[in-house]
């Protein structure tokens, strides 16, 4: 989906930032089962 490569161009400007905040933001909770998610935000 377009919200996962978008996530992914934010993770490659500022990682740690960005996983960290992905994993804690609830608007991706129904992400937390997606294989492309985890691995981006290495949950």
């Amino acid at each position: 989906p377009e919200s996962l490569e978008l996530l992914k161009q934010a993770v490659s400007a500022n990682p740690k930032v960005i996983r960290t905040w992905a994993k804690e933001e609830p608007i991706f909770q129904k992400l937390h089962c997606d294989d492309q998610f985890r691995k981006l935000v290495k949950l």
